[in-house]
């Protein structure tokens, strides 16, 4: 048997001899073990990654997942908790990934700019969250795996001075620990 991934060999190799896992049985969904021993993504998770930053998604894989979605891609104007689709591809993809990930908590945070006053800022980051978090158990993460939280404009990651920044700050943010 010939391998042209090193990675993979050593990965695959002791986990054959120690009987942990059969050749026939292992895919591209498997997470493989660099030399540092952190997790990298399957070939299944980078196409999904992949896709997401094609739409303008933000994602950073490392040995955590953090998704970061304009809330523009996700929800009707001037509605906060409408999605543009039920069968939103953006949230599907972000689920699939998640999933990948097992049994680890998903924290789901919603974002505003400034706009408005504080208490409406906040309401409408918190609703905006528990509507994706809501999504995300419709979808199979377990509820107990999830956690929701709304910072309206506390946590901005651009200017508002702009209209770009101001829609960057409009933003969910998805963190896998």
């Amino acid at each position: 048997m010939h391998f042209k991934n090193k990675t993979l060999k050593k990965w695959i190799f002791p986990c054959v001899l120690l009987g942990s896992i059969n050749l026939s049985q292992a895919d591209t969904t498997l997470v493989l073990m660099d030399g540092s021993n952190t997790p990298s993504l399957s070939w299944q998770n980078k196409q999904l990654e992949s896709a997401l930053q094609k739409q303008g998604v933000q994602v950073q894989a490392t040995n955590q997942l953090k998704v970061v979605i304009r809330t523009d891609q996700l929800f009707k104007f001037p509605s906060n908790t409408q999605l543009l689709d039920s069968k939103n591809e953006i949230l599907a993809q972000t689920a699939t990934l998640i999933s990948s990930y097992g049994d680890k908590i998903v924290t789901v945070s919603g974002h505003t700019d400034n706009v408005g006053s504080d208490t409406a800022k906040l309401k409408r980051s918190q609703d905006q969250a528990n509507t994706v978090a809501a999504y995300l158990w419709s979808r199979g993460i377990p509820l107990k795996n999830i956690s929701v939280l709304g910072f309206g404009d506390s946590k901005p990651v651009s200017d508002n001075a702009t209209l770009e920044g101001s829609a960057a700050n409009r933003r969910i943010e998805i963190m896998i620990e």
